[in-house]
């Protein structure tokens, strides 16, 4: 009481915004929705309208500076071929995890297609150029490795939402030589004037 009575109110602010953001860290509805999506990765893979899935968790598609950078990969079991999604995650291109399109990617391979959800570095740290170029690997990796999906290498889209659509958006934009003629790009909520 003594101590409250001798800090004025901006201080009081600044201690009380501290202490909630501390506690929030320990158990925030954030941790336990990151808790729960671990949870949900390590369960079974499911069966869908096309039969069994399959889940490749944590695979390396580069290494920059000795930081590997991954992905998850979502597909029907089966001879496909099957069309590839390449899934960028939103999150203000700071924040965020392939692990928050487990729900999409399942829900593109029980629909008969192979989901390839990626990592890219993230900012401030990152610039967008970095960003695109962790896409850009992802895209040729899924390509190089579509044979054992049973994915089809000239049926290729790009899936993002947010920062994800942002990055997609210019990814399909700006085509450098190997890049694929993508059958689709969805930019959902992508921060574009387009």
């Amino acid at each position: 009481n003594c101590l409250l009575a001798r800090v004025n109110a901006k201080t009081l602010r600044m201690l009380i915004i501290s202490s909630a953001f501390i506690a929030s860290l320990a158990g925030s509805p954030i941790a336990k929705a990151q808790d729960s999506k671990k949870a949900e990765a390590k369960a079974a893979n499911r069966t869908g309208p096309k039969g069994p899935i399959t889940t490749k968790w944590n695979v390396a598609y580069r290494e920059v500076d000795g930081k590997k950078v991954k992905a998850d990969v979502y597909y029907p079991k089966g001879e496909g071929p099957y069309p590839i999604v390449v899934m960028v995650h939103g999150g203000a291109w700071a924040l965020g995890d392939k692990l928050d399109l487990i729900m999409h990617g399942r829900e593109l391979a029980n629909a008969g297609f192979v989901a390839v959800s990626v990592n890219y570095r993230l900012a401030p740290k990152h610039k967008i150029q970095d960003q695109l170029e962790d896409c850009r690997a992802a895209v040729k990796w899924a390509l190089t490795n579509a044979g054992d999906w049973s994915g089809d290498k000239s049926r290729v889209a790009l899936w993002g939402y947010s920062a994800g659509g942002h990055l997609v958006s210019l990814l399909a934009l700006d085509r450098q030589k190997g890049d694929p003629v993508y059958k689709a790009v969805a930019a959902g909520g992508a921060p574009c004037e387009f």
